[in-house]
């Protein structure tokens, strides 16, 4: 059984074998209840002992890391700009797959593929789904490619480069804006998913921090919701 509670940083003290820290309990809990604590940066789960703690006790416990617990409840795992924390995901989303990173996000978040909480099971192919919008998406843009153009040497003027006709240009204007349309909503909606999971308040621009962030820097948010999630 576990309580929420603040982050709780922890101190080292000398004992020989396994590690040992001292925490101060954040608030008054019964024997068995957890809480978050962090050592030196890295995360780990306090186990209250026998007995029970009082708020402000400070009490010694053996240091078990863990890779990924609450420790980022009410805040970000870290910056908005700190994309290569996860070197991975920064390639993949440089690399053009960012509406699949989002798809991963998604469904972590249990959310269909149209942003919705998720009915039974349906989490589990909202990834494939997007990924076959996606497919479809380069396709289309592919067998209708937008008008290019170029400076002619002779004419000092610009001209159309390639053979694409003025149907092929507004199909992949179209199909270009209505992609643009939906990885933004899929964006908001996600970070809006993630603080509303992970108790994160809004620091700036109040009611629409969410939209801003997607609309100004999607690819640092969508690493930054892949890193938190």
């Amino acid at each position: 059984m576990s309580e929420k509670a603040p982050l709780v940083v922890a101190t080292p003290v000398l004992a020989e074998g396994t590690t040992k820290v001292q925490v101060t309990a954040p608030a008054t809990l019964t024997a068995g209840y957890t809480f978050d604590a962090e050592h030196n940066g890295i995360p780990f789960v306090v186990r209250v002992p026998a007995g029970g703690v009082t708020e402000g006790q400070v009490f010694t416990t053996s240091f078990s890391p863990t890779v990924h617990t609450a420790i980022t409840t009410g805040r970000w795992i870290d910056g908005l700009c700190d994309c290569f924390n996860h070197p991975l995901t920064c390639i993949m989303v440089c690399c053009g797959c960012s509406l699949c990173v989002v798809g991963q996000v998604l469904t972590r978040l249990k959310r269909s593929w149209l942003g919705f909480p998720a009915v039974g099971d349906e989490h589990m192919v909202t990834f494939r789904n997007i990924l076959i919008l996606a497919v479809v998406d380069i396709c289309v843009i592919m067998l209708f490619p937008g008008k290019t153009y170029a400076l002619d040497p002779v004419t000092k003027e610009m001209v159309q480069s390639n053979n694409a006709s003025d149907l092929d240009d507004k199909i992949n204007r179209a199909v270009s804006f209505l992609s643009w349309i939906y990885m933004l909503y899929l964006i908001v909606n996600a970070r809006f998913a993630t603080r509303t999971k992970y108790g994160i308040e809004e620091e700036h621009c109040a009611g629409c921090e969410d939209v801003v962030c997607a609309a100004c820097c999607p690819a640092c948010t969508i690493c930054l919701l892949a890193r938190q999630t």
